[in-house]
């Protein structure tokens, strides 16, 4: 049994225009022990989907489907059920640890209230913080502990977001757009301590970005969203070898890592991603598609499974070239 699989999962914002669909049918599965990437454009449903996964949509969300973890569906959990698993079985590194962070507590205060699952004394949990800094990569951790949010640096405050989290002992780490605010060298310092992290997540991680350089780095699977929908999902290699959905090959054709000459234009894809709504005929990336045909416009392309990996896209070009 995979420890997390979205079977169906949709979700549904209820706003003064109408119902907007903001996720729809998602279906991913993920092991233990995997890492998956989640990469996308701002706007293709990835906030809403990590929302799902934390069960901390806002009220006017309504979510169908099935989100199971470890068997169990989460949707069907009650309000204290769903409280006491988010941030023990499951917990989360956000995009900004300064507002992740109270501002007026020490870091050890805060360290030890991650822990209140936990069992053991107060300077047990207190030591068990400071073990934590130090594996995460932290210079002088009985000294962060007594410091306060704001005396710390941006990266010095995502690695104590992280160490947070991981002293919760996830069986599924889910890390939002951790190097969004960072400088490209304390960037990579984060990534290389997410990467050292799956030694001590007994788990999954899920790795949300939009960064594909980063994804290659760390993940061992990928899904690609866009318009609230999965178009390609499948193991790393497969896919960043040889995309096959063309709003994939877009991306990785905007990875500066992938651009081989110099040039003074960096590519792009052109117009931007549709709004969510509850109508939609045909894909949603055909406007925007060079490689558009007849269906297109007309049919929902469905998942059309390409290997005995797993490795599937929505499109109805490689429907149509299988």
């Amino acid at each position: 049994m995979a420890l997390l699989e979205i079977d169906g999962l949709t979700v549904t914002y209820a706003s003064a225009n109408g119902p907007l669909k903001a996720v729809r049918n998602i279906n991913l599965s993920v092991d233990k022990g995997e890492v998956l990437g989640l990469v996308g454009e701002s706007g293709s449903g990835k906030s809403t989907l990590v929302g799902a996964l934390l069960m901390l949509l806002p009220t006017n969300a309504r979510a169908s489907g099935q989100l199971r973890y470890k068997g169990q569906n989460l949707l069907d959990l009650p309000g204290h059920a769903q409280r006491r698993l988010r941030g023990n079985g499951i917990a989360t590194v956000s995009q900004d640890p300064f507002t992740a962070l109270n501002p007026v507590i020490t870091i050890g205060r805060q360290l030890l209230a991650f822990q209140h699952h936990q069992s053991g004394s107060k300077a047990e949990k207190m030591e068990r913080a400071r073990r934590m800094l130090e594996r995460v990569g932290i210079s002088d951790p009985p000294g962060r502990l007594r410091q306060y949010p704001h005396e710390l640096s941006g990266g010095i405050r995502q690695r104590i977001a992280i160490a947070a989290a991981l002293l919760t002992e996830p069986e599924l780490l889910i890390a939002d757009e951790p190097t969004t605010a960072l400088d490209a060298t304390t960037e990579m310092q984060v990534v290389e301590v997410l990467r050292r992290s799956r030694e001590l997540v007994n788990g999954a991680i899920i790795f949300v970005t939009h960064d594909l350089h980063l994804v290659s780095t760390l993940c061992d699977k990928v899904a690609v969203m866009y318009a609230g929908e999965i178009v390609e999902a499948g193991p790393i290699q497969s896919i960043f070898d040889s995309p096959a959905h063309p709003y994939t090959q877009a991306l990785m054709a905007c990875d500066p890592e992938r651009i081989e000459t110099a040039t003074r234009e960096l590519p792009f894809i052109a117009g931007s991603v549709p709004m969510p709504s509850v109508d939609r005929v045909g894909c949603p990336f055909q406007p925007r598609c060079g490689m558009a045909f007849a269906p297109c416009s007309t049919l929902t392309p469905v998942d059309t499974v390409l290997d005995g990996s797993g490795w599937r896209v929505r499109c109805h070009k490689v429907n149509a070239d299988a």
